[in-house]
């Protein structure tokens, strides 16, 4: 008997030696969604000003697919101009009013739904959230995309089958079909996702190195170090071969990227932004903004507004003065020092703090920071002496309140237009 537990014992501790076999990441044919896809009149949701359209999708189960887009050119504009794919997020639509916005900008825009839906609201006059008509009710010969689970990926079907395999071919094919449209040029396109459309477009930022800029909105990768995800990655570990920071880590163009996020967003907390920032490095920025709220937010002006988007965008594609870029954060006896370069002067600083303990929550038995749900406190503050360094970078030191916890500086420049370091969990 001792004899059998002692070959048991053994053969479990063989076995755990074993290297795990990787979760490899869902492949897709980029040759093939490298050219452009065929694009037809919509007559569904016509507005007026903007293109309708049905794009040509990936095959599912057998059948065609088109997906839904609004296309706008900016007026009096001349030779070819940047261009912006668009992907909402979860309860979204393709969206009239981003791309109007970005036209207004002077830029293409292209804005797609990613879940097989028109912008038809059959919930319309009722109160509630909108209800999108499907485009698989309008007895079409083609289908519409499958519909988004309530996860970022549905464990149990083959990737051909989930909704953001679709999600990811469909915003590259946009981004062909920017690219052969003769009013636009192909070297400065970019694609802006919110919510869940960053985790679409950030896969598409990893694997699609002909974007000029790429902006994740809220998400992007590193879901496991979310609290939203926890529970679905812990019962099902395969979905995280969908994670999106399989596709950008480390990458190998010259793609520039901005993470823009609030400080207590539940689905992509402040340390998931902070690694994803670092992992797009050198050409990425990272914006938590203290008082955002999560939503379909593109607004320039109140507490929601993303400015710095667009000055982002105008400094890829137009090569107008860019944010603030902060190279390195360390801290040390009660002091953080940053680096960073900038060509527009830094008018004053912001420190996002809290120096209450951190609140844990339990999920799927497991005890985890619970991020979204800190008082943080928003202090302006002047700049401390600034030294500017051989190599033309800058470097100031700013003393932390004591007692702090966890938080992060905001770099604010002449146009008020922020930046932040590296989010600091200094009680662990």
């Amino acid at each position: 008997m001792n004899k059998q537990l002692f070959l048991a014992a053994l053969l479990l501790t063989l076995l755990s030696a074993l290297p795990v076999p990787a979760i490899e990441p869902p492949k897709w044919n980029l040759e093939s969604l490298s050219k452009p896809p065929a694009a037809v009149e919509a007559q569904e949701g016509k507005v007026e000003g903007l293109q309708s359209l049905y794009l040509d999708g990936l095959s599912y189960k057998g059948r065609p697919t088109k997906f839904y887009a609004y296309f706008g050119l900016p007026t009096n504009v001349t030779g070819r101009v940047p261009a912006v794919v668009l992907i909402h997020g979860g309860g979204g639509t393709a969206f009239d009013k981003w791309v109007r916005y970005w036209n207004a900008k002077g830029y293409a825009a292209l804005s797609i739904d990613t879940e097989g839906h028109v912008p038809v609201n059959i919930h319309e006059g009722k109160t509630g959230d909108p209800i999108w008509q499907t485009i698989d009710s309008l007895g079409r010969p083609w289908a519409g995309q499958p519909q988004r689970p309530l996860g970022f990926a549905d464990n149990a079907l083959p990737p051909e089958e989930q909704w953001l395999y679709h999600g990811v071919a469909d915003s590259i094919l946009s981004v062909s079909y920017l690219a052969a449209r003769p009013e636009v040029d192909a070297s400065r396109v970019g694609i802006v996702g919110i919510s869940m459309g960053s985790v679409v477009c950030s896969i598409v930022g990893g694997l699609n190195h002909r974007l000029a800029f790429v902006v994740p909105q809220y998400i992007g990768g590193n879901n496991d170090l979310g609290n939203v995800w926890h529970d679905i990655i812990k019962k099902y570990p395969a979905v995280m071969r969908w994670d999106p920071a399989n596709f950008y880590r480390q990458p190998t163009g010259k793609t520039h990227w901005l993470w823009i996020n609030d400080a207590k967003d539940k689905y992509g907390l402040p340390p998931m932004t902070t690694k994803s920032w670092r992992e797009t490095g050198p050409y990425s920025w990272m914006t938590l903004l203290p008082t955002h709220h999560h939503g379909h937010r593109w607004e320039e002006t109140g507490p929601n507004a993303v400015r710095e988007i667009y000055a982002f965008a105008d400094s890829v594609t137009r090569g107008t003065p860019p944010l603030a870029h902060i190279l390195s954060t360390s801290v040390s006896k009660g002091e953080a020092t940053l680096i960073w370069s900038a060509q527009i002067p830094i008018a004053r600083a912001q420190l996002i703090y809290t120096t209450l303990p951190i609140p844990t929550v339990t999920i799927s038995s497991d005890l985890r920071k619970d991020w979204e749900h800190v008082k943080w406190q928003v202090q302006d503050t002047p700049m401390p002496r600034v030294i500017t360094l051989s190599n033309e970078t800058q470097q100031a030191t700013f003393a932390l309140p004591a007692g702090m916890k966890a938080g992060y500086i905001n770099l604010i420049d002449d146009r008020s237009l922020a930046v932040s370091c590296d989010f600091l969990n200094i009680d662990p």
